[in-house]
């Protein structure tokens, strides 16, 4: 299953993605564009890869992926920019992503090829399901706990840890307010799951 932000429904890798007849739904993600089991993938275009590091944001959303989930990649698709760097700024960046997040980069041509990539991630999760992918059944009382949890958008399993670790019930977990969270799983974490628990249906 390659769960998607539903924002990027109406792009080119999702309807290839349809049309290979791949296994998918969409929802509302706080941080990534895509999660296949327990693995969380940013996508940009070469354009927006360019542009987040010349506005920075690049590092804002590298920080989420590795506070938030253990497996993370970000997928560059495409090629060419209209943007002035020097090419020595791109590379330490990088290596920067690998070495200092632990974040691996994937450079693809096109949605065909990120598709093949993805649909790849997805049988190789397949084979090694984790806990809180949900295709798996938790032992006991905490793997179900951690698992309620991660079923939160944006919610992976270091936050889920970080979560129980100090409020200790899913219960005192739900109740707290934006602020007592934030200290815990950081301000726009904690925002983000305010809203979602506050959000009426």
């Amino acid at each position: 299953m390659i769960i998607i932000d539903n924002r990027e429904l109406r792009s080119g890798l999702a309807r290839e993605l349809f049309k290979r007849g791949a296994d998918f739904s969409a929802k509302q993600l706080s941080i990534g564009d895509y999660i296949i089991g327990d693995v969380c993938i940013e996508r940009k275009s070469s354009q927006d890869f360019y542009d987040s590091i010349v506005d920075k944001r690049i590092f804002s959303q590298l920080r989420s992926l590795k506070s938030n989930y253990d497996k993370r990649i970000i997928i560059v698709e495409g090629s060419g920019c209209e943007r002035n760097i020097h090419p020595n700024a791109v590379k330490g960046l990088i290596a920067s992503i690998i070495i200092d997040y632990k974040v691996p980069i994937v450079f693809c041509k096109d949605e065909k090829e990120t598709a093949d990539f993805m649909q790849i991630i997805e049988k190789r999760v397949g084979k090694n399901v984790s806990e809180i992918s949900g295709n798996k059944k938790p032992k006991d009382d905490l793997g179900l706990a951690k698992n309620m949890l991660c079923s939160i958008p944006g919610i992976g399993l270091k936050t889920a840890d970080k979560m129980i670790n100090h409020f200790k019930s899913i219960k005192n977990a739900l109740l707290a307010d934006e602020e007592e969270l934030s200290k815990i799983i950081g301000k726009k974490s904690a925002k983000d799951l305010r809203d979602f628990i506050d959000k009426e249906f």
